[in-house]
């Protein structure tokens, strides 16, 4: 039938119902009995708190889901995209099919045994109930999920990867035996939390990875109280901020490099992130001062307490330090500064590095080098006379008429006389 359902359906026994418009079962009360309902266009489902039996999507257009859905047999998605919004699909049959063909759904709830079909995409949360078993399947199907697991039943993963790929906060609830099991912090920084006292069981292969500036924090859901990690296969972790864990695989420590460790950690091994530092060009430069430029391109996990630059004379950062500003005391992140120095020599050069240091390490840039500016020299003609004297380098004089005083102290008065020609000094 095609359109928006009309009528009350009180049995819809072992039916199957091919819609090829919207349904919308607002006001009537559905007993679903063994029935098939099949959408076969761009349509939108709203079930309106009603239980389906069975649910197929195959069309080349777009199924909405307007509202929570709850199944009780399968549901298949044969062809077709699924817009899923922010609504719960609860599966609530039992020894039902979830078979998705790669669409994704918000968050969905397993109320009853359930199988995978297909891969699973999640943008929100997966709820396991209590006393229910969501198995994969005998396939690898992919399982990722971008919001929280909670698994107060059984998850049975066979050879399926999990990927936990939220881009904010994420938490496990519940021990699990993942196949595979893989979270990142690629573009922020954020925190997967696991409640303490359960156990993650890795049977292949563990990632868990942040990048340089954004960390991935694993974390306890009470601080002092651990959280358990059993990694029986490969693992690769980098650029974590780890607290509370004790790996229970003693005679193989987790090693966890450029991270962080934040203390109460068992049978982890965690070598801190580089602290970068780097110099640019000084600017501006006048001839007794000059102001240095540097940034922390990153913290190294820990903020640096002290960011500076040491000033040498000549061009090779080589020799005694002869001046040190720095800001310290603080709590400095990523990102650039600057800090001035005084009481140079005109026309001299002079170099530099810039520097940081944190908690556990101290790191310093390349060398720089600059040059302060020289006295300018010019020469006034008039008369056949010259005078040979030196004005301030913030004087901008490409070309002036001018008269002057011949008395020996280098002063002079421009008025509309003679030509002054800068050279060089």
């Amino acid at each position: 039938h095609g359109g928006t359902a009309t009528s009350i359906i009180v049995e819809m026994e072992s039916s199957t119902i091919t819609s090829s418009g919207n349904v919308n079962f607002t006001s009537i009360n559905v007993v679903q009995g063994s029935s098939t309902l099949v959408m076969t266009a761009t349509s939108s489902l709203t079930s309106a708190g009603q239980s389906l039996n069975n649910l197929t999507y195959n069309s080349s257009g777009t199924l909405t889901l307007n509202d929570n859905a709850t199944i009780g047999g399968n549901l298949t998605i044969s062809a077709g995209m699924v817009s899923p919004d922010s609504t719960t699909v609860t599966m609530n049959g039992n020894g039902n099919t979830l078979a998705l063909n790669s669409q994704p759904l918000n968050n969905l709830t397993v109320g009853g045994n359930t199988t995978l079909g297909g891969n699973l995409t999640l943008l929100g949360n997966l709820t396991i109930n209590s006393g229910i078993t969501f198995n994969t399947g005998g396939s690898s199907y992919a399982v990722a999920v971008a919001g929280n697991w909670t698994d107060s039943g059984v998850y049975t993963g066979n050879n399926s990867p999990v990927a936990l790929n939220g881009s904010g906060n994420q938490e496990i609830t519940g021990s699990n035996t993942f196949y595979q099991l893989t979270a990142a912090a690629s573009s922020t920084t954020r925190t997967l939390t696991f409640v303490n006292g359960t156990t993650q069981t890795i049977s292949n292969a563990l990632s868990l990875t942040g990048s340089g500036g954004n960390l991935l924090l694993l974390r306890s859901d009470s601080q002092g109280h651990s959280w358990n990690i059993t990694p029986n296969g490969s693992r690769t972790v980098s650029y974590v901020d780890v607290e509370d864990s004790y790996n229970t695989v003693a005679a193989n420590p987790i090693v966890a490099t450029n991270s962080n460790d934040s203390g109460d950690n068992t049978n982890w091994t965690i070598t801190p992130p580089p602290l970068t530092v780097s110099a640019q060009t000084a600017n501006p430069i006048g001839e007794t001062t000059a102001t240095l430029n540097g940034t922390i391109a990153s913290t190294g996990g820990t903020n640096p307490y002290v960011e500076g630059f040491y000033l040498y004379n000549g061009g090779t950062c080589s020799g005694s330090v002869i001046q040190n500003p720095n800001n310290s005391g603080g709590s400095y992140s990523t990102g650039p500064y600057s800090l001035s120095v005084t009481g140079l020599s005109n026309g001299t050069q002079y170099s530099y590095t810039a520097y940081a240091t944190n908690s556990s390490q101290t790191s310093s840039s390349s060398c720089e080098n600059f040059t302060t500016v020289g006295p300018v020299y010019y020469t006034v003609s008039g008369n056949n006379t010259w005078v040979r004297g030196s004005i301030s380098s913030n004087e901008d004089i490409a070309q002036e008429y001018a008269t002057f005083d011949n008395s020996g102290n280098n002063n002079f008065s421009f008025l509309n006389a003679y030509i002054i020609t800068l050279l060089s000094g």
